[in-house]
């Protein structure tokens, strides 16, 4: 089940669940979305393609454990981390090796660029391979 375009959403938290999928639907994403990592990780299997956005006020689980569910489960998807800017946090979207760290409020245009940059990793190697001819 390859699904490119698609952004699942983890939060706890209804109302930014439901700001998160008007966004990125107008970005035109599908879109899933959960209100924990283990519901999320119920579903996800190795062959789905697409991006997390992750919020980690979450405490279901040890950065070790999530970490390796995501590893196992979800080899196929880049990950943004998007939640309240705190030291352990961001340890733990560094843990995660998160494609990206975003701290709430998050601004729609940047989660917007966000997403399509963790999606997108080759037009990026092209980018880097272009500015490296350039100088």
């Amino acid at each position: 089940m390859k699904n490119e375009k698609s952004v699942f959403i983890v939060d706890p938290n209804p109302f930014a669940r439901k700001g998160f999928t008007h966004l990125l639907r107008a970005g035109g994403y599908k879109i899933s979305f959960y209100a924990s990592i283990i519901e999320f990780l119920e579903v996800c299997d190795p062959e789905l393609t697409g991006c997390v956005v992750l919020d980690l006020g979450q405490p279901e689980m040890s950065d070790k454990t999530l970490k390796m569910a995501l590893k196992e489960r979800c080899k196929n998807l880049s990950l943004v981390i998007v939640s309240e800017d705190n030291p352990e946090t961001r340890r733990i979207a560094r843990a995660l090796n998160a494609s990206a760290y975003l701290s709430k409020p998050v601004d729609g245009p940047a989660l917007l660029d966000t997403i399509e940059w963790t999606l997108s990793p080759d037009l990026n190697e092209k980018d880097l391979k272009n500015n490296k001819a350039e100088k």
